[in-house]
């Protein structure tokens, strides 16, 4: 983050600590009453953009979440309503289109009472009608916290004393009218003084409740309404956590008890992949990480990049491995690549390779940081992803079934990205990390004529790069693997049924494979 910019943020968080936020603390068991509006949120304010005729609205959305038995207690409240506000249930995400069927709405009302409301679960709407006099509107609703059915990961749970909810399942969400208009949203948690709460939404202050004094509630803030969906809040009191200070920001890493490996080693690698992308990219604030246990027979490593963190789904006995450490600097750069810089959504699909594979040849490179990554683990993994990008019918102009599709941006992406990088440190003796910083210089937002544009510029126009564009990027012409393993000094040797894929370094090449490795050491 640049220092314009942390200012910036740090006078949000003041003044909601002054003005939005002039509220008492509560809990959320009872209904809303005019009294408790006085309370809970502060006049909201209007104010401006200074590049649009636009109003934004702030401080008009807010939450209230609380734990109760086997439920989620949940209120949002829109200020300034229509005659009509629509709001939305939770709809597909990570695969799963039942997380609506955990909602049970309590009611609407208005500042001096109940309202009408209609819902259509079929559509997966709430229309609640508003007053003229109504000052503001609120739904009431509960969030099952027991799991419908054994696939229960991404649903929100309560488990080993641990509640785990991901926002896009438990927060309903206005119009995206209203959410275009919409940024400061406070999001109020309220739960014991005896656990432990870990979020990625930023938090701006915590107190005792005024309702009840067992209770502390915390007061965090989604800036704007892609940190209100694309976060989680972990709590309770059998939640650890292992905490690292860099600088003034704070690197929270939580656990459950499920999870029985090396806390301490892990917290330590994602401090460090943190800090080296912090030093490179610019601070975004503090980072929250949960470590999420799978069945031990799955041995899986996967993770869940969120806005202000990530989940790192990995066995229960991990250790900082090649594996988690990898795992690590990939969903620790997606804070930046993915959540702080983003693709226009017009341009997703056409710039995934770059959001995912881009993404994880840093993460290699990263990596290597650690001791528990070397350079022979890297060539291993460039190893895989080449074999996985050969295998791909598509590749081979055949039509391949789903799962191919949804594989091949990351190999293409990786491999575009190795490529890219050597013949940026050959033409202009610059790295794609400069091609990240020539981006969020502009928009955060990002198509596929604005990522050329930024690379060409940082490039100084270099004509190579502008035909391995064309012809893998615009024409998707399959990439000459051997051909650009050679011109980085390597060969790749394909698996047999005794031996896996291996890439080797070419006697007598120029080794520019060592420069892009620089942070590895060997194995």
């Amino acid at each position: 983050m640049k220092p314009a910019e942390r200012a910036h943020v740090t006078h949000l968080i003041r003044q909601a600590a002054c003005t939005i936020f002039a509220m008492a603390l509560l809990s959320c068991s009872g209904s809303a009453s005019k009294t408790e509006d006085v309370e809970l949120v502060g006049k909201p304010e209007t104010t401006q953009m200074s590049d649009t005729a636009q109003p934004v609205n702030r401080g008009t959305l807010w939450y209230q979440l609380s734990v109760g038995d086997n439920a989620l207690n949940a209120a949002v409240r829109l200020y300034s309503p229509g005659e009509t506000t629509r709001f939305f249930l939770p709809g597909v995400w990570r695969g799963h289109s039942d997380y609506a069927d955990r909602i049970r709405i309590a009611g609407a009302q208005g500042e001096n009472g109940p309202r009408f409301m209609t819902i259509d679960r079929r559509s997966g709407h709430i229309d609640v009608s508003a007053k003229p006099d109504d000052e503001w509107i609120e739904l009431r609703y509960r969030v099952d916290l027991t799991p419908s059915n054994g696939n229960g990961r991404f649903h929100p749970r309560f488990q080993d004393g641990v509640l785990v909810a991901y926002a896009p399942t438990v927060l309903l969400l206005p119009s995206q009218q209203v959410l275009n208009q919409t940024r400061d949203i406070p999001i109020q948690v309220t739960f014991p003084k005896t656990w432990n709460v870990l979020s990625t939404w930023s938090l701006a202050r915590s107190a005792t409740s005024k309702v009840n004094d067992r209770n502390r509630a915390y007061q965090f803030m989604a800036y704007d309404p892609r940190a209100l969906g694309d976060a989680y809040i972990v709590a309770g009191p059998n939640l650890a956590m292992e905490q690292r200070l860099q600088g003034n920001d704070q690197i929270s890493v939580g656990y459950p008890p499920s999870f029985r490996g090396d806390r301490p080693a892990i917290a330590d690698s994602v401090s460090t992949l943190v800090q080296r992308y912090r030093k490179r990219f610019g601070h975004l604030g503090p980072v929250s990480v949960y470590v999420d246990p799978v069945p031990s027979k799955t041995a899986e490593y996967d993770g869940l990049g969120r806005r202000g963190g990530f989940v790192l789904l990995l066995p229960p006995a991990a250790t900082s491995n090649e594996a988690t450490t990898l795992l690590i600097a990939h969903e620790a750069f997606h804070l930046w690549n993915g959540h702080h810089i983003v693709p226009e959504p017009s341009d997703e699909q056409r710039t995934r390779w770059f959001k995912e594979g881009v993404t994880q040849w840093i993460a290699v490179r990263s990596a290597c940081l650690s001791d528990a990554f070397g350079r022979n683990d890297a060539l291993n993994e460039i190893a895989s992803v080449v074999t996985s990008y050969l295998a791909n019918p598509i590749v081979q102009g055949k039509s391949g079934k789903e799962l191919d599709k949804l594989r091949l941006p990351y190999d293409q992406g990786f491999l575009l990205a190795m490529m890219i990088d050597g013949r940026l440190a050959r033409a202009s003796n610059r790295r794609i990390e400069d091609w990240i910083n020539a981006i969020t210089k502009g928009n955060l937002t990002f198509d596929l004529a604005g990522l050329q544009r930024a690379l060409l510029s940082t490039a100084n126009g270099d004509p190579k790069l502008r035909s391995l564009w064309s012809a893998h990027v615009l024409q998707n012409q399959p990439i000459d693997v051997g051909m650009n393993l050679r011109n980085l000094g390597l060969h790749y040797i394909r698996p047999t049924s005794d031996t896996p894929p291996r890439v080797i370094p070419l006697e007598g090449e120029s080794p520019l494979y060592e420069e892009l490795l620089n942070t590895c050491t060997e194995d």
